[in-house]
């Protein structure tokens, strides 16, 4: 069954075989260096604390090949971003068919879209034309992201100089060592990431203006205007207009619904903890977790919902 064009989902998922047992558990995450890998340990971690019968194993993965899995049955949980999910469910986009075994469990922060050069030169994200970007994996919203924004610009890969798939970390080296003239990420603010590249060269954020946004809305419902607030980073004096989309939780709709009840349960409780691992969650709550990203509800995870009052 081919879900997603031109993605090789295979090798995302040679470590992360089939889980035999509803108790022994995939988790697929974000790439190493990124906010989703250490996000999906703490959540296993405080998961697995309440319930020890349950073997969570916490893997890297990517937006896109996540849902793959989820859909089918390779990985039993996995962290997306929802405009990615939304296009999986009505077969568009990146897929070439619709999935019909994903729900969700809770949607979690925002993704913002964050454009950084260390070119200061560099005024805008037109601007890229002729120069080196990096950018994530092929398979990562992320780096799905990254071709729609500059889209909006006018700029493809084929009108960069370079264009290098790399993880969050390499890029990262890629930028220190001016192998590249920058990136488009969409993470959390402030970006670990981008602190760490602020710390031995100078950097700057590219605004995403409104018109831009638009564009990208006329593509994706997911995604909304945003404001990187002046003072985010030690480097921004002014405030940065962008896009922004959610991130959430998901599973398969066939998974137990007891186990999912459980899960959520543990995440809701739980969620102040986690954040103390990733700040993105500290303003988390459970009406949040329960808000309507435009992917159904997994019936484990909507009892808990009504349980507590958030779902009427």
């Amino acid at each position: 069954m081919k879900l997603i064009k031109s993605i090789a989902v295979a090798t995302v998922f040679t470590a992360a075989s089939t889980a035999a047992q509803a108790e022994d558990l995939v988790f697929l995450t974000g790439s190493q260096g990124g906010t989703w890998f250490p996000m999906g340990a703490a959540m296993s971690s405080q998961i697995t604390e309440r319930q020890p019968d349950l073997s969570i194993q916490v893997r890297p993965g990517a937006s896109l090949s996540n849902v793959v899995a989820v859909e089918t049955g390779q990985a039993q949980l996995a962290l997306g971003s929802s405009i990615s999910t939304v296009d999986a469910i009505n077969g568009v986009g990146s897929f070439d068919t619709a999935v019909t075994n994903v729900c969700n469990i809770a949607k979690l922060y925002q993704f913002i879209v964050q454009a950084v050069a260390v070119d200061m030169e560099m005024d805008s994200l037109a601007d890229f034309e002729g120069r080196a970007m990096s950018v994530n994996p092929r398979g990562n919203a992320s780096e799905v992201t990254a071709q729609m924004v500059l889209g909006t610009f006018g700029v493809t890969y084929d009108d960069l100089s370079k264009v290098n798939f790399a993880s969050m970390s390499d890029q990262a080296n890629m930028m220190k060592d001016g192998q590249v003239d920058g990136f488009i990420q969409t993470t959390t603010v402030p970006a670990g990431v981008v602190m760490d590249i602020a710390a031995s060269r100078d950097v700057k954020l590219l605004p995403i203006p409104e018109e831009n946004v638009a564009q990208l809305t006329a593509q994706n419902a997911g995604f909304r205007p945003y404001v990187i607030p002046a003072g985010s980073y030690p480097f921004q004096e002014e405030d940065i207009p962008t896009a922004a989309f959610g991130t959430h939780i998901m599973t398969g709709c066939d998974q137990n619904e007891e186990l999912i009840y459980n899960i959520t349960k543990d995440l809701a409780e739980t969620m102040s903890e986690v954040a103390v691992a990733v700040a993105a969650l500290k303003n988390v709550d459970v009406a949040q977790m329960a808000e309507d990203i435009g992917v159904p509800l997994h019936p484990g995870a909507e009892r808990y919902y009504r349980e507590v009052g958030v779902l009427q």
